[in-house]
């Protein structure tokens, strides 16, 4: 069943629904499900990208941290190895001397040593004066270059103590390749310096060890010295060039055996995620770079793609709802259509009887005090029958219309006006002061008469008798009062038309007179 508008005529009617403690229209309601989907979906998608991003951090991370712990171990079993060839030396040194037949035994313990020890290929003494007196290749050492200028030789010579020290790179004397020199002091027996033991190791040591590690394009393997030297480097670039600010050398860092840091090269520029190992019992550090850029790749490239697809499946909901919407949209400018054609006359677009009665009925439930007072104007257009007769329908549908404006014009708000059915018109005023105010009304609307109808190119003069009842008391009944309107727009026929008049009980009783005297006459002419 079809139920009344309670709005005014021309608003459009809306049928709500409850969404998240909101009234929504099913349109709207459409959209804003559609939204809280693409929402949801969207922080769904943020969320897991981010924790992907962390994994893939995360696992960079560990394997940076995992490699740089394998080449510190390497580089200690390198100079673990060195340290223990250069005291066998020292010992040897310290129990059979320095002379021509100790320099034999010792070149066949440096052999043996060099054999049993293959990342060091050479090994020598020099005395207190530089001199190198025996090494691998020679037992005198005559044709070996003095080292009496090498760093090592000036530290050992005013450092007292049998550490091992490394120091480099530099270029070997003899064949030009970079080495790292692992060196011992040796003392007399009175403790002054005797020389140094000296095991040069070749970076070509670690170049292979770190040719077979991959770190990308653009990450880098760098072995430091603990003043932030570079000793070695894949790719190589900047071996000997110091850096004293490191990212392990500072802050919270700078006393850890091991850690990691994200930040960007002095060198390049480049944002790559580092991961440090200091090597255990030595003044290095391994330092191990990997680009952003490569190890974010694969996170990347599923980012996009997952976010192509994201953007295709909120496209799709976007589209449905934009569908539904529509749809909705239609199914309520379809029910609003039904609603206003159920109540509303299809040819003026006037309240219609069925909402006439209902406007009235309202009226009298809202049970007003004996105070309120309504009334209805009951307005019957004069000699519309010879219009329609004479000008044909279509122009008698036209003379509706336009009286229908016309009267539109004559009311206030709260004023309800309603074709009842052919040329007859009904005015509701509700809430008047008296029947003074009715008969303002009747005769505004006899004013908008006076001009005639341009109407198909012609001039079609039209007149209105207009019958007015008023509420007595609370307990009219609508029907009784719509009655007498009409018997006083009758009387404004019979009085000439195009005039208005009061109903009164007068009114009733001739009616009724009439009415008993047309029933006789009726049945005088059936016999």
């Amino acid at each position: 069943m079809v139920r009344p508008p309670t709005r005014s005529d021309g608003e459009k009617l809306r049928f709500p629904i409850r969404f998240a403690g909101f009234r929504l229209s099913l349109s709207n309601g459409f959209v804003a499900f559609a939204v809280t989907i693409c929402l949801a979906i969207s922080a769904a998608f943020v969320v897991n990208i981010i924790h992907e991003r962390d994994v893939a951090v995360g696992v960079a991370r560990r394997g940076a941290e995992n490699l740089s712990e394998s080449l510190a171990q390497q580089a200690s079993e390198t100079f673990d190895a060195a340290d223990g060839a250069l005291r066998v030396l020292s010992q040897h040194i310290e129990n059979k001397g320095a002379g021509l037949p100790a320099r034999v035994r010792l070149r066949s313990t440096m052999a043996a040593l060099i054999a049993a020890l293959p990342r060091i290929h050479s090994l020598a003494v020099a005395d207190e004066h530089g001199r190198v007196v025996v090494s691998n290749s020679s037992v005198t050492g005559v044709q070996l270059p003095s080292v009496f200028d090498r760093p090592y030789f000036g530290y050992h010579r005013s450092h007292p103590g049998l550490q091992l020290h490394i120091s480099g790179p530099a270029r070997n004397k003899l064949d030009k390749d970079w080495v790292l020199f692992a060196t011992r002091r040796l003392d007399h027996a009175d403790g002054s310096f005797a020389g140094v033991a000296i095991a040069p190791i070749s970076l070509d040591v670690f170049a292979r060890s770190y040719a077979n590690v991959d770190v990308g394009r653009l990450g880098n393997i760098t072995l430091f010295g603990d003043d932030g030297t570079v000793l070695v480097r894949k790719p190589l670039a900047s071996i000997g060039r110091r850096f004293g600010n490191v990212g392990f050398r500072a802050g919270p860092s700078k006393n850890l055996s091991a850690g990691w840091y994200i930040g960007r090269s002095r060198v390049d520029g480049i944002l790559r995620l580092f991961a440090f190992r200091r090597v255990r019992h030595r003044p290095l550090a391994v330092l191990v770079a990997v680009a952003e850029s490569e190890y974010l790749a694969e996170w990347r490239s599923d980012g996009r793609t997952t976010a192509i697809v994201l953007a295709l499946i909120l496209a799709l909901i976007a589209g449905l709802a934009i569908t539904l919407r529509e749809l909705a949209l239609k199914r309520r400018q379809a029910e609003q259509r039904l609603a206003f054609a159920a109540f509303h006359d299809a040819l003026t677009g006037l309240a219609n009887r069925a909402l006439l009665m209902d406007r009235l009925n309202q009226i009298v439930t809202k049970r007003y005090d004996a105070a309120h007072r309504w009334a209805i104007v009951f307005l019957d257009l004069d000699r519309f029958k010879v219009i329609n007769d004479s000008l044909g329908h279509s122009v008698g549908d036209l003379v509706l219309v336009e009286a229908a404006t016309r009267l539109k014009r004559c009311l206030h708000n709260g004023d309800t006006l309603a074709r009842l059915g052919g040329d007859e018109f009904i005015i509701l005023l509700d809430d008047i002061e008296d029947m003074a105010a009715a008969c303002e009304v009747a005769q505004r609307v006899l004013c908008a008469f006076d001009a005639p109808f341009v109407l198909a190119g012609r001039e079609v003069s039209a007149s209105a008798s207009i019958g007015i009842a008023m509420s007595r008391n609370s307990d009219d009944r609508p029907e009784d009062v719509l009655r007498n309107a009409d018997i006083a727009m009758y009387r404004a026929k019979e009085l000439g038309k195009q005039r208005y008049e009061l109903f009164s009980a007068e009114l009733l009783t001739r009616a009724v007179d009439l009415h008993e005297l047309e029933t006789d006459l009726a049945r005088a002419l059936e016999r």
